[in-house]
């Protein structure tokens, strides 16, 4: 089964040969590329098609084909239509042939910002010149886009809005000239500095060895880099094993933002040690235990040495017990 189709600008056209049930219920897909006029999108569109092998049950066909459209979109090819037909005399997904019309290619003629803070607005607007003079006249892709909005966004928050968020962005196209407008609406929030650092599963250790890691001060505008920092310091702490650095969800009346800092786990090097000590002597403990009732056993008539096999029992038993008392306290007292 084999499509044809006269070429044409814009046009690729794939000619799906033989997908059919192997076993059940695995699919397999063998298909052909012709006239690509994009070879990145050929390569996505087949990669997509060839997801289907790995599906117990294939998608509806109208499902996937508004997958596939999209995708091509994706590429800046904004009029993009891909039709998904299944060949003569058989059902989806058993064979079918994929024609997708990329036509023209836009690129970004205009971006514009809705919801820019009112306060320090004209650094911000200066600050945000680089990335939106880049991205201009770059072809209209998703993966471009996505970027500028993730670009807008870090900036905005580096200007001391933790709170910000992204609510919409939109794109009109214009087919005279082939450019798509872009506009991102921003939630800037309130400004706010950086407020207490309170630290969550701290057992027995210094809170003041741990504030002393901290970057910034309590008032200092807030800056996100420097919550990175906080990040790298407390992942090259020697007793730390992993920590997270989170923001509160609100800023406080006096326009601070709070910071927390959960410690997933934290072990003092001193305990570590001593449990290493401790471990060695609840084994030595053992050990003389052991030795004590084999030489008792063997010399049963010797009092003398019976009194001492029995000094030893019990300093053993007191040792034993002593550890666990120990190990015991450490661990409450340090988790």
């Amino acid at each position: 089964m084999r499509s044809v189709s006269r070429s044409r600008l814009g046009a690729l056209i794939l000619a799906t040969y033989g997908i059919m049930l192997v076993g059940a219920p695995a699919i397999a897909a063998d298909f052909r590329l012709r006239d690509t006029s994009d070879p990145e999108v050929t390569r996505a569109l087949a990669s997509a098609i060839a997801d289907i092998s790995t599906l117990d049950k294939a998608p509806p066909l109208q499902i996937e084909q508004s997958r596939l459209q999209k995708l091509a979109r994706a590429f800046g090819y904004l009029d993009a239509l891909v039709v998904l037909a299944p060949a003569a005399g058989t059902d989806w997904p058993q064979a079918f042939d994929l024609t997708a019309t990329l036509g023209h290619l836009y690129k970004v003629g205009s971006i514009q910002i809705i919801g820019m803070p009112d306060d320090g607005l004209d650094p911000l607007a200066v600050d945000l010149q680089a990335p939106l003079q880049k991205t201009v006249v770059q072809p209209a892709r998703s993966d471009i886009l996505s970027r500028l909005v993730d670009d807008v966004r870090w900036r905005i928050e580096q200007s001391a809005y933790p709170l910000v968020r992204i609510t919409r962005t939109e794109l009109a196209i214009d087919r005279v000239t082939r450019t798509a407008s872009a506009t991102i609406i921003v939630s800037p929030g309130p400004r706010a500095t950086f407020g207490a650092v309170t630290f969550k599963g701290v057992r027995g250790a210094e809170i003041g060895d741990l504030e002393a890691l901290v970057p910034f001060k309590r008032g200092a505008p807030f800056d996100p880099v420097q919550l990175d920092v906080l990040r790298v310091a407390l992942g090259q702490a020697p007793r730390i094993r992993s920590a997270s650095v989170s923001l509160g969800d609100a800023v406080s009346p006096a326009g601070e933002i709070p910071v927390e800092v959960r410690l997933d786990q934290y072990q003092d090097p001193q305990l570590l040690t001593s449990n290493k000590t401790l471990g060695a002597a609840a084994l030595a403990a053992g050990l003389l235990l052991l030795v004590a009732r084999e030489v008792r056993r063997r010399f049963q008539n010797s009092a003398a040495l019976g009194i001492a096999i029995d000094a030893s029992l019990l300093v053993a038993f007191g040792l034993g017990v002593a550890v666990t008392a120990v190990r015991a306290w450490a661990f409450i007292q340090f988790g």
